[in-house]
């Protein structure tokens, strides 16, 4: 695998299982180092175990630390005073934090008046809002003044389905996912010099949370599980041996025999998106990306600023770079180990494009190919006239 992130440093929050450790792991895989954030005591040895396997497998540094994200301002310190010390350059004596993924989250179902847990209360919503929302909020905002200057910068945000689909029992989970969503947006606009701020949502992932969310939300989420074409158990599935006997029974009997994802970069289709269920996925990053510099572009023409033409150049490099990820993502090419050349790909008239693909076009299964086509082109296709009709107004105005 290449390196593209050789040099860099990321922060992941709650990265000692689940989702934040295929994260720290991938990340570690393209040459990232790591400071790896967890909760309690009982994680210690678990991270410090993943940071020393990390750093001996890929020649990176790996730092874990402990600070719980309830006692929100404490932790925040904490986690800055780590990075501060062990990441900061010999040569300047500063810090540079490149990627920063708020992963950590709680979620404990609960509905109104419930009769077997009681109705919630402030201990209930505080707990749910201070951890998945406070933390991301203060952390984030003290990662800003040490984001790279160069608009390089990652900021990603893991949130959840439920902020849009009003799952039963959620409520309060729910609506701490919205709020994190709608800080996405805002931090996108106030930090876009610095970095890019994008929420994915994963969804279902195999996991302590996953397996304690309990039968009566696996079966609200079956009709999606089972419009989910990967999902499906299948005899002779490897990874199934990795799960105790108990969670693979609940997996036939109670989630209607089919699979949360594995976090093993597996790609599922979900609500109508290819995504890659552990890392951002490169289509979905060039996207929000050149959407964002798009809207930029839209409110600076509107407004008649004198940023307006290189913001718009902004927006046409942004989409440049989608289209030529898309390309490389929809047309058949040799693998690397047919044709050592890089890839080049022809977006527009304007010449070829060079991308770091992160992956080997040539290993993409024809029908991955073709979802990608059929769920992620017209969104392209959208941005496309959009930017175009953007340059056209400029150049009447």
């Amino acid at each position: 695998m290449s390196r593209p992130l050789e040099g860099k440093f990321g922060i992941v929050t709650g990265g000692s299982r689940g989702i934040g450790e295929a994260i720290a792991r991938n990340l570690a895989a393209k040459g990232c180092s790591l400071l790896l954030n967890y909760t309690s005591a009982s994680s210690q040895s678990r991270t410090e175990d993943l940071c020393t396997e990390l750093a001996s497998q890929h020649s990176i540094k790996c730092v874990c630390v402990q600070a719980d994200l309830f006692h929100t301002e404490e932790a925040t310190a904490t986690i800055l005073k780590a990075a501060q010390e062990n990441f900061s350059s010999e040569t300047t004596g500063t810090l540079q934090v490149d990627i920063l993924i708020n992963n950590a989250g709680v979620s404990k179902d609960r509905f109104l008046n419930d009769e077997e847990k009681g109705p919630m209360d402030r201990e209930y919503f505080n707990w749910h809002y201070t951890i998945n929302v406070l933390a991301p909020l203060l952390l984030t905002q003290a990662v800003a003044p040490f984001l790279p200057t160069d608009r390089s910068g990652r900021i990603v945000n893991i949130s959840s389905v439920s902020s849009s689909i009003g799952f039963t029992g959620q409520t309060v989970y729910g609506g701490t996912k919205a709020a994190l969503e709608a800080m996405t947006r805002t931090w996108a606009r106030e930090l876009a010099d610095r970095a890019t701020v994008n929420a994915v949502n994963p969804g279902p992932v195999i996991g302590d949370m996953y397996f304690a969310t309990g039968e009566a939300f696996w079966q609200q989420m079956q009709g999606f599980m089972d419009n989910t074409p990967l999902s499906k158990v299948v005899d002779g599935d490897e990874k199934m041996n990795s799960l105790t006997e108990e969670q693979r029974y609940l997996i036939k009997e109670k989630m209607g025999g089919r699979r949360p994802a594995f976090t093993k970069l597996e790609c599922l289709v979900w609500f109508g998106l290819v995504w890659g269920v552990v890392w951002i996925d490169v289509r979905e990053e060039n996207y929000e990306t050149a959407k964002d510099e798009f809207e930029i572009a839209t409110d600076s023409t509107n407004g008649t600023t004198i940023y307006a033409a290189s913001d718009r150049e902004s927006a046409r490099d942004a989409l440049n770079q989608l289209s030529a990820v898309f390309a490389l993502y929809t047309t058949e090419m040799p693998s690397y180990g047919e044709s050592q050349q890089p890839q080049q790909t022809q977006p527009d008239d304007s010449g070829s494009q060079m991308v770091s693909t992160y992956f080997d076009p040539g290993d993409i299964k024809p029908e991955v190919r073709e979802e990608v086509k059929r769920r992620v082109g017209h969104r392209l296709r959208e941005l496309e006239n959009a930017v175009e009709a953007l340059e056209e107004r400029a150049k009447d105005d």
